[in-house]
């Protein structure tokens, strides 16, 4: 019996780290502000996704600004009807390294380490609209 997904990630790209010191002496408590954006491309049997988080991109008292797009590159081995439960799962595939990266990134600028909290895949769809 062959347990391979038609769904198979083979790679991911960091398109672009931006990372800005805004406030380094306020100390203060701010409210933890993050907003992700997606953009979706399908070529044959192959789809990459580009996942795009800004942290604290409008907080005026924020210490930091973060920017970080990265793309994970999928193919499929067979046509595929229903795109979104794929695109769905490529989110959740590269979530995690997200995560990580971000965090790392943190704390190697001197900061506390910054753990991005874990993502509803289906309210983020809903609530994007896509």
């Amino acid at each position: 019996m062959n347990n391979t997904s038609i769904f198979q990630f083979k790679k991911y790209l960091v398109e672009n780290i931006d990372f800005k010191i805004k406030n380094i002496s306020n100390h203060q408590r701010i409210k933890f502000d993050f907003d992700i954006n997606k953009e979706v491309e399908y070529n044959n049997n192959s789809m990459n996704l580009l996942v795009i988080v800004d942290v604290f991109k409008n907080e005026i008292n924020a210490p930091f600004e973060l920017s970080l797009a990265i793309r994970g590159i999928f193919e499929f081995s067979e046509n595929i009807e229903d795109k979104e439960i794929f695109e769905k799962n490529a989110m959740a595939i590269l979530f995690p390294y997200i995560r990580n990266i971000i965090t790392n990134i943190t704390s190697m600028s001197g900061f506390p380490p910054l753990i991005i909290p874990t993502l509803n895949i289906n309210k983020f769809y809903e609530n994007k609209g896509d």
